[in-house]
């Protein structure tokens, strides 16, 4: 992220110190970590469940960024257009994220983590990218989006105009190193073996939101008892007891 004050460029990743030294009027809000915290809990759920449908698992890295994998067979679409399946599913998670956080998403969907997440970025902050062909979604790539690249192996790698053909790793271990200059080669022909590794799940939870007539028969006594046992069903499946409940 790029922002622009009185002909002044802040990066990401930029030290406080260092932004308010080029511009001491620059206005800081505080993180309302709380609210974070929530958001973040209501979209791991949400993923969750698109997970558990396809019998998936997801990573979460971070309070904005997760990792979701899916097993889709066969008979879950009709017709041919795998590609199109997938990307109704992400428009299926987005929605379901705005629908209870009010907060849009970027979705990228890729055989492996490295071309999802690059996807992601390509429609920040709200749409989703299907990549179905690496060689055409990396044609003007910058290399800066590739992992392990950052600047200081950037500054190495600007004077060379790279082929990346069987010589490639090769020519860059004098660069780089051996284990970076071959991670860096798979990464540019679109492969990325790292796994999506669940985590822990910090939170498990139910929800009504149709069809609900709290002036009817039941009532809220009802109502809850119902949430309560569910919640029970899936903390039993996902073997795990609770800490808190809210």
């Amino acid at each position: 992220m790029q922002l622009y004050c009185k002909n002044v460029w802040f990066m990401n990743d930029m030290f406080l110190g260092d932004a308010i030294q080029l511009c001491p009027d620059l206005l800081l809000l505080h993180y309302d970590f709380e609210c974070f915290e929530e958001v973040s809990a209501v979209v791991a759920e949400v993923l969750h469940k698109y997970a558990g449908k396809y019998n998936g698992y997801v990573e979460v890295v971070s309070c904005d960024e997760a990792y979701v994998e899916i097993y889709v067979e066969p008979e879950d679409y009709t017709g041919n257009d795998i590609y199109g399946f997938l990307y109704s599913i992400a428009e299926e998670i987005r929605k379901d994220i705005f629908k209870h956080t009010e907060c849009t998403a970027s979705v990228g969907v890729g055989q492996n983590k490295l071309l999802a997440k690059l996807g992601a970025e390509r429609v920040k902050p709200d749409a989703c990218c299907v990549v179905k062909d690496w060689r055409h979604f990396f044609d003007g790539l910058s290399l800066r989006k590739i992992p392990d690249v950052g600047y200081k192996f950037l500054k190495k790698l600007e004077p060379h105009v790279w082929d990346l053909g069987d010589e490639a790793e090769k020519g860059l271990e004098g660069i780089l190193g051996h284990g970076n200059a071959r991670n860096i080669v798979k990464y540019c022909h679109g492969e990325d073996s790292r796994p999506v590794t669940p985590g822990p799940r910090k939170s498990i939870g139910a929800e009504c939101n149709y069809g609900v007539r709290l002036n009817g028969p039941y009532g809220v006594d009802y109502m809850m008892m119902g949430l309560a046992k569910e919640v029970e069903k899936r903390m039993a499946a996902a073997g795990v007891r609770e800490s808190k409940i809210t």
